[in-house]
C-alpha cells in the first residue's frame, strides 16, 4: 500500500487503464483510484518500519478527503505489519534522533492502533536456536564484546566467516547461470559496493557482452530557467545516483536482472522484480520472469528504454536519464533485501553497518545459519579484534527506543 501511494500517477494510472498517462486524462484516472479506494474495506500497509510519520499522515489525511470522512483514515479499517527490528525510514544526513522522529510511531496516528504481535518466524521455523538468535541480534542483546557510542561490536562465529570476497562469490554463486542462483543474493551495505560485486560476477558469465549508453540531459520541465549549459554531458554521464541505471549497461544472455522502476503492476513489472536475460536488442531487453520462489515462471516481457528522473533535492538539479531500468540482480542493498527470502546469502561488509537493522536484515534473509557467510575485512570495529584469536567481531547498531 506504501509504495502504491507513493509511486508516480504515470504507473498508477497504467495499472488501472493500461493507457499512457497524459495531463487530459488525469482526472479521470483519479476517479479510477479514489473509487477503488472508496471501495476497499481493508486497506493493509506492510514494511511499515520503512514508512515515514509524514507519509503515514498523508495517507490518512488522503483517506479522509477520498471518502468524506472526518473519522481517522476515513473511517476505513487499516492493518499495519511491519518488524521495527528492520532498518528504519532513510533520512539523508539524519542522525538518530531524526530517524526515529520520521517512523510512523511519531505520528499522532499511532496510539489508535491495537497492537497484535507474532511470536513465530516461519522464515526459521525448522531452526529454533538461529531463530532465537536474530531475536537477540535484532534486539541488541546479544553478549557484547566491546560497547561503542556507535552500537555494540559482536561476535560472529568463524566458521560462517570468508576471508575475501572471491570466496563470498564461489560460495553463493558456483555457477550463475544455473537455476540455484536465482534464490541466492550477496547482501552489501551501498549500491557501489553490489555495482561493483555484480560487475564480478558478470565477468564470469559465458558469452559475449553487449553494452548500452544512456542519454543523458538536465530535466528543465520544472525549472525552465535551469543553468544547463553548466552542466556537460560528460560529467553527467559519471553520476549515477540511488535508484538510477548506470549510464555504461553491460549485459550478456543468461544473466540475472533486476527491475528499479514500476513499468506495468498489472503484469508484475515492478520495481525489485527480477528476470533472467534471454535476447539483447537494440530497442528492448527479451527477459523471462522469476516468481517469488525463484522459479523461472516462462513468461517473456520485453523491457524498453525509459526515461529516468532522480528525485527532488538528491541533487542541485533533475538528472534526466534514458535507459533500459535495469541492474544486474546478484548482489544488492541490505535495504532492497528487506521482505525477501533466499535460500543463500553473501553478506558483504566492506566496512562496518551504519544504521539501525541492518545486520538484523541481513541474517534474517536467509532460514539457516549454515547458509549464510560473512565478509568483513579488518577495520576498527571490525574483522579479527584480538591478537591472539581468530574470532571474528563487527558492529550492530539497535535503536531500542523504536522496538
Amino acid at each position: 500500500m506504501s509504495s502504491c501511494w507513493s509511486s508516480s500517477m504515470e504507473n498508477t494510472h497504467k495499472k488501472l487503464l493500461n493507457a499512457p498517462y497524459t495531463q487530459e486524462n488525469e482526472k479521470t484516472t483519479f476517479f479510477y483510484i479514489t473509487r477503488a479506494i472508496a471501495a476497499a474495506s481493508l486497506i493493509i500497509i506492510d514494511e511499515v518500519s520503512m514508512v515515514t510519520n509524514m507519509v503515514f499522515n498523508i495517507i490518512e489525511q488522503a483517506l479522509r478527503d477520498i471518502c468524506r470522512d472526518e473519522r481517522p483514515f476515513g473511517n476505513k479499517i487499516i492493518l499495519i505489519g511491519g518488524d521495527f527490528r528492520q532498518t528504519l525510514p532513510v533520512v539523508v544526513g539524519g542522525d538518530r534522533c531524526m530517524i526515529v522522529n520520521s517512523c510512523i510511531q511519531s505520528s499522532r496516528h499511532w496510539p489508535l492502533f491495537v497492537n497484535l504481535q507474532l511470536h513465530t518466524n516461519v522464515r526459521a521455523i525448522d531452526n529454533q536456536q538461529f531463530s532465537r538468535w536474530l531475536l537477540d541480534l535484532g534486539n541488541g542483546v546479544l553478549p557484547p564484546f566491546r560497547r561503542t557510542p556507535y552500537g555494540n561490536i559482536i561476535e560472529i562465529p568463524e566458521e560462517y566467516c570468508v576471508d575475501t570476497q572471491g570466496d563470498l562469490i564461489d560460495f553463493c554463486f558456483e555457477d550463475i547461470l544455473s537455476a540455484d542462483s536465482y534464490t541466492r543474493a550477496i547482501l552489501t551495505l551501498t549500491n557501489e559496493a553490489s555495482d561493483m560485486i555484480n560487475g564480478r560476477i558478470m565477468d564470469r558469465a559465458t558469452g559475449q557482452s553487449r553494452t548500452y549508453f544512456s542519454a543523458d540531459s538536465v530535466d528543465t520541465t520544472d525549472d525552465p530557467a535551469a543553468e544547463v549549459a553548466n552542466f556537460q554531458v560528460e560529467m553527467l554521464n559519471t553520476l549515477t545516483p540511488s535508484g538510477m541505471a548506470p549510464h555504461r549497461l553491460t549485459l550478456k544472455v543468461g544473466v540475472m536482472i533486476m527491475l528499479i522502476r514500476n513499468l506495468n503492476l498489472k503484469q508484475g513489472l515492478c520495481n525489485g522484480t527480477r528476470l533472467i536475460v534471454r535476447v539483447l536488442g537494440d530497442q528492448y531487453i527479451d527477459a523471462e520472469k522469476i516468481d517469488s520462489s525463484g522459479r523461472l515462471t516462462g513468461e517473456r516481457v520485453f523491457i524498453p528504454r525509459i526515461d529516468l528522473k532522480t528525485a527532488v533535492n538528491v541533487m542541485p538539479f533533475k538528472l534526466k536519464r534514458r535507459q533500459f531500468p535495469l541492474k544486474l540482480a546478484y548482489a544488492m542493498t541490505i535495504h532492497k533485501s528487506q521482505g525477501q527470502t533466499f535460500d543463500r546469502i553473501g553478506i558483504s561488509l566492506n566496512s562496518p553497518v551504519f544504521t539501525h537493522g541492518q545486520l538484523y536484515v541481513a541474517f534474517s534473509r536467509a532460514k539457516n545459519l549454515e547458509d549464510i557467510r560473512i565478509f568483513a575485512p579488518a577495520t576498527t570495529h571490525q574483522g579479527k579484534l584480538l591478537p591472539d584469536s581468530d574470532n571474528m567481531y563487527t558492529r550492530n547498531i539497535v535503536f531500542r527506543e523504536v522496538l
